[in-house]
Parts: structure tokens; sequence; C-alpha cells
């Protein structure tokens, strides 16, 4: 049922939706708490994945990379794009922002228990040790308070003022921290580190809530089957979507840990400990681009157009100052995360390739459901899983986790292809490649000559490649300084 034929929407409650203010302050201050703020998440994750592997060993940071990357599957079912579509529908119709968020309270309820029994029962059939078995029954608990917080998510993300679930996160990464610490003075389990997980998700959700809480209060008043079945049926082709990325981004370690030992498994999740936060921070350009892309079209096309050309722009740039430090300082990333890793370095390096493929596809990706191209997006990522798959299991036997990295960039790489073409096909956006391909070739520039100048498993040659970077960057046009973000150009139509 249409959501326009449920009950009227409440007069006496604000309207839920951009500001109308200063949107360029809230467009700067929402970009520039995702950039920082996921990075700094990024950094402190890193510091817990690096306790544990320290403390408890490579095995035991097999395991733990294991139950993680099962759980982001788990994750998305309890997401399914309810937050991408609700998100949308508040953007475009913001007095009735509150109705939207109370049907989807009502969604996530019920999401909870489907996400919770298929995780433990995906654990069970992939028959995994009574030890991961038991946590993640713990991790299976985290998915209620990570409910809690998707409706928040999508409060903030619908408001622009997503730096207060950036705060919330923040803080619960340093309790996660804080319970490692205390646990590595023992020789714990691997339940246990999950407990200290499940603790962290419960300071998350207690966080948001309270930031939030002056936008929604938790309700289901007026809340009807109806309704539900709406907001599934309007999500299910994002979600089906994002269910397949999430296993398409899982299946290498899924596959790798029937195929290898937790040893390949702690040295292939250990390099995308590296490479996955910076997708996630990259993917905060794309997060700000998606709700204003739905605000742009199909009415005021040239601002559409221009904003995805300066997100293109940005994140390209931002993409090349990774590769060009990860390439350069691999070996001593892997280092930092734990001596028992450093063979990981080679994933390391082939992975970050991977990032200039990502961005692309992470960043113009989210357009196609505003541009409601859904169900191609579906058969391209069902496509890509496919692929994948069968050249993670031809590479695998003969290559080790070295196969699987390269599978994966042929993969990205092929994806991004796929993606532009749909962009351009039902969106009519044409990306200009003037500045990424620039950018493309001066972080190789960088990092192989900072490699070639500095060598050795030091810091040293990390920071000559950025050094490096930037002000080629600069000379070459590729950054102004008058467009160091392009997002403080964006206006309101």
């Amino acid at each position: 049922m249409p959501i326009d034929q449920t009950e009227p929407p409440e007069v006496d409650t604000p309207p839920i939706g951009i500001p109308t203010g200063n949107l360029v302050q809230s467009v700067c201050r929402n970009a520039a708490a995702q950039l920082a703020g996921r990075n700094l998440i990024s950094l402190f994750r890193l510091i817990a994945a690096s306790t544990i592997a320290r403390t408890f060993g490579k095995e035991m940071f097999g395991q733990y990379s294991l139950v993680i990357v099962m759980l982001a599957i788990a994750e998305w079912l309890l997401d399914f794009g309810t937050s991408d579509v609700f998100v949308r529908e508040i953007c475009r119709t913001p007095e009735r922002g509150a109705r939207l968020l109370r049907i989807m309270t009502a969604l996530k309820l019920l999401q909870m228990a489907v996400a919770s029994s298929s995780f433990v029962l995906l654990v069970l059939l992939l028959r995994y040790p009574s030890e991961t078995v038991k946590a993640s029954l713990y991790a299976g608990v985290s998915l209620l308070f990570f409910g809690g917080v998707l409706i928040y998510h999508t409060v903030f993300k619908a408001t622009l003022t997503i730096e207060r679930e950036v705060t919330a996160e923040l803080i619960s990464v340093f309790a996660m921290i804080a319970l490692l610490r205390v646990a590595s003075s023992y020789r714990v389990s691997l339940a246990v580190i999950f407990a200290c997980h499940m603790a962290s998700r419960a300071t998350f959700f207690s966080l948001c809530y309270w930031f939030g809480k002056a936008r929604f209060q938790l309700s289901l008043k007026g809340v009807t089957w109806p309704d539900v079945r709406w907001g599934f049926h309007s999500s299910a082709a994002i979600g089906s979507i994002g269910l397949m990325v999430t296993v398409y981004e899982s299946i290498d370690v899924l596959l790798l840990s029937k195929l290898g030992s937790l040893a390949d498994v702690a040295y292939y999740a250990g390099a995308q400990r590296f490479i996955a936060p910076i997708v996630v921070a990259l993917a905060a350009i794309g997060g700000t681009l998606y709700p204003l892309a739905a605000t742009y079209w199909p009415g005021a096309r040239s601002d559409f157009d221009q904003s995805c050309q300066r997100a293109m722009d940005t994140v390209f740039v931002l993409a090349g100052m990774a590769v060009c430090l990860i390439l350069a300082g691999s070996d001593f990333l892997m280092r930092l995360l734990g001596p028992d890793l450093a063979g990981g370095a080679a994933i390391l390096r082939v992975l970050a390739i991977v990032l200039f493929a990502k961005a692309t596809s992470n960043t113009l990706g989210p357009v196609l459901y505003v541009v409601q191209a859904q169900n191609q997006a579906l058969r391209l990522v069902a496509v890509a899983l496919v692929f994948k798959t069968a050249l993670v299991v031809a590479l695998a036997p003969a290559f080790g986790y070295i196969g699987v990295a390269f599978a994966a960039v042929i993969t990205d790489t092929a994806t991004m292809v796929a993606t532009l073409y749909l962009i351009r096909k039902y969106s009519g956006f044409h990306v200009r490649w003037a500045i990424p391909l620039k950018v493309g070739v001066i972080a190789l520039i960088a990092a192989g000559t900072a490699r070639l100048l500095l060598p050795g498993n030091g810091p040293h040659a990390a920071v000559a490649a950025v050094a490096i970077f930037l002000p080629l960057s600069f000379l070459s046009g590729s950054v102004r300084l008058s467009e160091v973000l392009p997002l403080l150009k964006w206006r309101a139509p």
C-alpha cells in the first residue's frame, strides 16, 4: 500500500528532513564529520583488532575476523535497504517523517528476529568449532542493539546531522578498546571478546537514542500491517542488492576459511582491516551525495550532474592519497597490526588497487537507487558475486590468499565499469576523467618513488609517499585551493 494511503501525517510534529536554513553549512558539517569521524573510528577499530592479534595470537584473530564477516551479513539483513529508502522518502516528504520512522521501527523489530536467527543458523551450517558457535551467541545479541542504531542512523542521515552518530560510534569504540584491555590481562576465550563487542553495541545504541530522541521517540503509534508491508516492498530491491553486495564483500574470507587455514584468514582479514575502513570513509562522499541527488533528481539536472562530478573528483583524490600510503607502507602497516601478520603485506598491496574501483562504485552506485535503476543494479551485483566466487575457487588452490586478492581486484574493476555504464544509461551523467586519471598516475608515482628511496619496514616510505602526492596533486591541477572540499560549493536548487 502506498504510504499516502495510510493515516494522514500529524500536524503537530515538526518536519524531519534536510534543513532549509543553511544547506551549505549542513552539508559541509555532515561531510567533514563523516570524513574525520569515520577515519578516527577506523583508527580505533584498528587498535582493537591489533589488541586481539597481539594478545591472543594469529589463530584467534582469524576466528574473530571470520565471525565479524558473518556478522556483517546479518547486519545487512537487519538493514536490508530500509535506511536508504526511508531517507529518500523523508527527504521528499519531510512532513511525514515521524510516521515513516514509526513504520521503520516496526520493520526493525521483525528484522531483529530474522537477522539474529539467520546469523546463528549460518554459523551452524558452516560447521565451525564450538568456540565459534558460543561466540556467535553474544554476537547475535549485539544485532538487537544495532537495529536500534539503524533507526537513528536514518534520522541523522535525513537531517544531515550524521556527526551525532559518528560521535556515538566513536565513544562505543573507546568502550570496546577499554574492555579488550581489561580482557587482555587474561587468556580469555573468543566468546569473551564478543561479549565486549556486544557491550560496545549497547553503548552505541544508547548514545544514538540520547542524541536523537529530540527528533524522534521510539514508537509504533498508528502503524498497521499494510504500512509494514509497504516498507518491506519498498526496500526489497535495494535490500536484495545490498545483501548480495555484503555477501560479495564477505565471500573472500568465507571461502578462504574452507579452502585454507585460519592463518590464511588472519593474513587476508588483516589486510582488509586497512582497506575496509578506507572504503567506509570514502563512502562518506556517497553518503552525502545520496540525499542531495534524491533532492535534485530529476528537476535540477545541472545541480545533479555537478554534484556527481564533484563527488567523483573528491573521492578519487582521497582514494589516491590512501593508495600511495598503503603501497609505500604496506610492510610497516601489517607489522603494526601484529608481528605475526607481517606476511600479509603483499596482500595489502594488491588490495590497495581496489580502492579506486570501490571509490567509484560506492560513490555513484547509490545514485542508481535515485534514478529508479534498482533492478539493473541487482542483476549487476548478482553477476559480480557469481564471477568473484568462481575466480576465488579457481585461483585460491593454486595461488593461496594472493589468488583471492587478485580475484577481488579483477571483479571490482569489472563492477566499476558496469556501474559507470548504468549511471550513464539511466541518468545521462558522463564522468569527466581528467582529474581521476591524473590522481591515479600521481598515486603510483608517489608510492614507487617513496619505496625506491626509502626501503625498509618503517613508516618513512608511507609518510614520504603522501608528502610527494600532495604537492603533485596541486601542481597538476587535480586539487585547487578553492576546492579542497568540493562539497563546499554544493548549493540548494
